[in-house]
């Protein structure tokens, strides 16, 4: 094969490329819609930012408290785990069930301290000195691959 013609070459479509395709070939355009609450995910402080890969497997949320959750919506919509009854209080669940979102990790958005220019040291940036910054905006690449984060906090 020349290399002019592997050049032009069809690439392999990505994971989220796929379910993308299977996803809008498997659907028809319906006249109405109906959301029904299946799932939830109670956050203890106010959420600012929300941010999810193409395809839904990665949700994050950004909140006032300076943590960036990841959940995983799949295994909480089939899985078996529902809410704890101060969970579904605090999500406005009033009467029977609902699944309870699976969290697969979190992160800190912490703020390191300006040190004085003058007594530059890297002995003087300590984590424990950090603190940490509500998040107010998150965007994620479409295959979960980074994730930027957003604060009010100018440096």
């Amino acid at each position: 094969m020349s290399p002019i013609t592997s050049a032009f070459r069809k690439r392999s479509l990505s994971p989220a490329q796929l379910r993308k395709k299977a996803l809008r070939s498997a659907s028809s355009i319906p006249s109405s819609y109906t959301v029904e609450a299946i799932c939830a995910l109670p956050h203890p402080v106010p959420t600012h930012a929300l941010a999810s890969s193409f395809c839904m497997t990665h949700l994050l949320t950004g909140s006032d408290d300076g943590y960036i959750r990841d959940y995983d919506i799949f295994s909480a919509v089939n899985g078996k785990n529902f809410l704890s009854a101060p969970q579904r209080s605090h999500s406005g669940v009033v009467e029977g069930t609902m699944k309870s979102g699976q969290l697969r990790f979190w992160w800190e958005n912490p703020i390191l301290p300006i040190p004085d220019v003058s007594t530059l040291d890297r002995t003087s940036l300590k984590e424990e000195d950090a603190a940490l910054s509500p998040v107010y905006s998150l965007a994620m690449h479409s295959d979960a691959l980074w994730t930027l984060a957003g604060t009010d906090v100018c440096v």
